[in-house]
């Protein structure tokens, strides 16, 4: 078992608290502790991670410290803030949660590096497909992240690993020697970078120079190894080989050694890989297929499809578009589909799953929507503010509301749940942006001087209002700038500012005027 040793006092008070976990039981209200300390015990869930509780506590400023035991999860600090902390942790409990949902989150951003250039770089590391989906606001601070959930963590790590690299940089390589032997080479050439594997391709992470550095090697390493075999071109033909047939001959093509890929294209199916591999392979697959035997005609048949003479039009092209035999043909009753049995069974299914999404979206179309007034985030424009809200709903959602700019905000018209969800986001948004300014009399060079905070990657914007300036942007950001400021104007005018300096900190907030 477990010895507990102490104060006689203390090991009876941890032992109430050890058996208080082991009944299984959660408390609703806090546990008294030790002077103005209190805790409670509440159920963990596997989809809430530890990390993502202690981001809440941070941003509420909660003190309070959370430890995981078994299948509960423990909270001491002050009594006011556990009962706080405890609220809000049920909303969490209680509110949907849906797998794939996107996630927005704000990001310190890193210097040097654009949205686009981001965005590039993500979709080297992390694939195509799984950054195809996100998008970045930039804001005071960095850059607003509005991602799947399920990559919101590479993401973020990604972004460290880069802010933590001098003059970040990357090249991608086509060929590589072994990665082993090539870090260990590296190492003890004391070059210092990252050699990631993307499918067939090599991304080098690191500084500038040592980026630099790192590819001359492995060009002079390739160049004196030799290649095994010349690189050849890649290509691709279009094969007579249909869908249904495509698993028997990767395995006929994977048996007889012949290293190419087959792939799915709107125009059939496409043979991958070097000009001779490819040329073999189509041989092989028409040699194969000619000595198919014929298969006898079906018999053909038609049946009646709930479709009106002016969609045939529609509907024969979703039959070409998946290849069905099977032809619309209008008639005194109705709307025939003719062709063999398995077709018109199959063009029968097609007609009934459209034509019950149709009549789910008009039922969905027939619920009223409203409007509701949302104010307008500081420093956002109109163009920013839409482009966002693009982002952060899917595209069917977006088309379902209108945003009409106002004064002081927009006036926003939809289905009740999607302008929940704009209001709920909208709110968030605002709590993030921080607006600030300060007045200063007397400037270093403004060009010199905006060069050096766009080196040091501050945003915040100089406006001249007649023989002051004014600094705005972010709070953290502005006050950091007046103190380059300060610092520069001392070191140039040393005997002392020629113009008596006199600086005013204000704030403002926007009213719904």
């Amino acid at each position: 078992g477990i010895i507990g040793i102490g104060v006689e006092a203390q090991l009876a008070r941890a032992k109430s608290i050890v058996e208080e976990i082991l009944k299984k039981e959660t408390s609703s209200l806090p546990h008294q502790g030790d002077g103005d300390r209190s805790y409670l015990i509440i159920s963990s869930k596997p989809e809430i991670e530890i990390s993502s509780i202690n981001s809440v506590i941070s941003v509420f400023n909660f003190d309070l410290i959370i430890t995981p035991v078994y299948d509960k999860i423990v909270v001491v600090g002050d009594s006011y803030d556990l009962q706080l902390f405890r609220a809000l942790y049920d909303e969490i409990l209680t509110s949907e949660s849906v797998e794939g949902a996107f996630i927005s989150k704000e990001l310190s951003g890193v210097p040097g590096w654009d949205s686009d250039r981001l965005l590039s770089y993500l979709g080297v590391v992390l694939g195509v497909e799984k950054t195809a989906s996100v998008s970045l606001v930039q804001t005071a601070k960095g850059y607003i992240v509005n991602c799947p959930q399920s990559i919101l963590e590479s993401i973020e790590s990604e972004f460290e690993r880069l802010r933590s690299i001098e003059s970040p940089s990357y090249s991608i390589e086509r060929r590589m020697p072994s990665l082993d032997e090539m870090n260990s080479l590296l190492s003890r050439l004391g070059i210092i970078v990252d050699i990631l594997k993307v499918d067939d391709y090599f991304v080098i992470i690191g500084s500038s120079t040592s980026v630099n550095q790192a590819k001359e090697l492995v060009s002079r390493l390739l160049e004196a190894i030799g290649d095994e075999s010349e690189m050849k071109q890649t290509v691709f033909e279009v094969s007579s080989i249909s869908r249904e047939d495509m698993p028997a001959f990767i395995e006929i093509f994977s048996s007889i050694g012949m290293e190419v890929k087959l792939l799915e294209s709107p125009s059939g199916i496409l043979i991958i890989g070097n000009d001779g591999e490819v040329s073999k392979a189509i041989e092989v697959a028409d040699s194969i297929l000619e000595k198919r035997a014929s298969t006898v005609d079906s018999e053909i048949v038609f049946e009646f499809v709930p479709v009106s003479s002016d969609e045939i039009g529609e509907y024969s092209l979703i039959f070409e578009k998946m290849r069905l035999n099977a032809e619309l043909l209008s008639s005194p009753s109705g709307v025939l589909v003719i062709g063999s049995s398995e077709e018109v069974s199959e063009a029968k299914s097609v007609v009934q799953i459209i034509d019950e999404q149709k009549q789910q979206f008009d039922t969905t179309e027939d619920k009223r929507n409203i409007s509701t007034f949302v104010r307008r985030v500081a420093g956002w424009s109109d163009e920013v503010f839409s482009n966002y809200l693009k982002d952060f709903l899917n595209e069917e959602q977006y088309s379902r509301v209108s945003i009409s700019p106002s004064v002081s905000g927009y006036i926003v018209a939809g289905p009740v749940e999607i302008l929940q969800s704009i209001e709920a986001e909208v709110s968030r948004l605002q709590e993030i942006q921080d607006p600030h300014f300060v007045v200063q009399r007397g400037l270093p060079p403004l060009d010199q001087l905006e060069l050096l905070i766009e080196a040091l990657g501050i945003k915040v914007e100089i406006i001249p209002v007649e023989d002051k300036y004014l600094i705005v942007g972010n709070r953290e950001s502005v006050v950091q700038t007046n103190q380059i400021i300060d610092q520069l104007i001392e070191a140039i005018y040393p005997e002392g500012k020629p113009v008596e300096d006199t600086v005013v900190s204000k704030t403002f907030i926007f009213l719904p005027v």
